[in-house]
C-alpha cells in the first residue's frame, strides 16, 4: 500500500485513501485489506471462471457454434466485439451465466455467521456458528434447473429469472458481481469471436481429461489440460493485430485514463455502507 501511495500515476490505493480521509471508522489496516480484496477477488475468481469457460468450450462445441453464429450476425468479422455490442448478444450472456452455474468456482460459497440462534428443518444453528451455503447443490437443483447436469446456455434465455447463486446472497452478495459479469462477457465474446477453441494433444497424440476439477481452499478450477486456440480466418487475425497495435500499453497512461473516466462520471466510493 505504501508503494502504491508513492507511485507517480493515479491508482486505486490513492483513490481509496483520498475518499476515506473524512471517515474515522476506517483504519490504515482496513484500507489495506480493502484494496487487497479488490485485486485478489478480481484476479483469482475471474481467472478461475475463464478456465471453466475453456473447459466448457472444449467439451461443448455445439454451444460454441451457437455463440459464434450470434457474434457473426451482430459484430461481423472486421472488428472485435465492444461493450456496446453486449446488449445484442443474449447468448453470450447466457453462456457466461451457464459457465458460472455449471461449475461454480466456489462450490461451498463463502462463510456466513449466524447472528442469533436459529432453527432450520429441525436443526439448531446457534448464534456465532459458521454457515457455508452449498452453491454447487443449489446450482444443480433439478427442480430449478431442468437437467441441471447438462451445460445448456439456452436455459437462461428461456427463463431470465433463474437464480444466479455463485455470487452469494443477502447483504454479503458479491459487490463486484456486475463488474465481474461485464468483464467475463466481453472477454468471452472476444475469445469466441476470434478463436476456435478445441482439445490439444501431447507429443504422443493423446488428450488429457478436460472434465475434472481440482480444489484449493474454497475455490475449484479445472485440472490442467491443453487446449488449442486457432484464429477464425485471416480477416479476424488482421483485426486482432490491428487492435493490439493501436492499444495503449503504458501502465501509467492506462491508470491516468481510468482516473479521468471516473472523474467525468462523478464517481463516489462507498466503504462499509457509508458514503464518504
Amino acid at each position: 500500500m505504501g508503494r502504491a501511495l508513492e507511485a507517480k500515476p493515479w491508482n486505486w490505493v490513492k483513490k481509496v485513501v483520498d475518499s476515506s480521509k473524512d471517515s474515522e471508522r476506517v483504519s490504515a489496516e482496513e484500507l489495506s485489506y480493502l484494496v487487497g480484496i479488490i485485486y485478489q477477488t478480481r484476479g483469482d475468481t475471474t481467472a478461475a471462471a475463464l478456465e471453466v469457460f475453456v473447459m466448457a468450450s472444449v467439451l461443448h462445441p455445439e454451444a460454441v457454434s451457437h455463440a459464434q453464429q450470434e457474434l457473426d450476425d451482430v459484430v461481423g468479422a472486421e472488428r472485435l466485439p465492444s461493450f456496446d455490442d453486449l446488449p445484442q448478444l443474449p447468448y453470450i450472456d447466457a453462456f457466461v451465466k451457464e459457465v458460472l452455474r455449471w461449475r461454480p468456482i466456489a462450490p461451498l460459497g463463502l462463510p456466513h455467521s449466524v447472528t442469533q440462534d436459529d432453527e432450520y428443518m429441525g436443526y439448531l444453528m446457534p448464534k456465532g456458528a459458521t454457515v457455508l451455503p452449498n452453491t454447487w447443490s443449489l446450482s444443480h437443483e433439478n427442480e430449478v434447473f431442468e437437467n441441471a447436469a447438462l451445460f445448456r446456455p439456452e436455459r437462461w434465455i428461456e427463463n431470465p429469472n433463474l437464480p444466479l447463486d455463485p455470487f452469494g446472497f443477502g447483504r454479503r452478495i458479491c459487490p463486484g458481481r456486475h463488474i465481474a459479469l461485464n468483464s467475463l462477457n466481453i472477454t468471452v465474446a472476444r475469445l469466441l469471436w476470434g478463436y476456435d477453441i478445441g482439445h490439444d494433444t501431447d507429443s504422443a497424440g493423446s488428450r488429457a481429461d478436460s472434465s475434472k476439477l481440482r480444489y484449493f481452499g474454497l475455490l475449484a478450477q479445472p485440472t490442467h489440460f491443453k487446449a488449442s486456440f486457432r484464429v477464425r480466418g485471416q480477416e479476424r487475425q488482421s483485426a486482432i493485430q490491428r487492435e493490439w497495435k493501436d492499444s495503449v500499453k503504458d501502465t501509467d497512461e492506462i491508470l491516468d485514463s481510468i482516473k479521468a473516466k471516473l472523474s467525468s462520471q462523478s464517481y463516489q466510493l462507498l466503504i462499509f455502507d457509508e458514503q464518504i
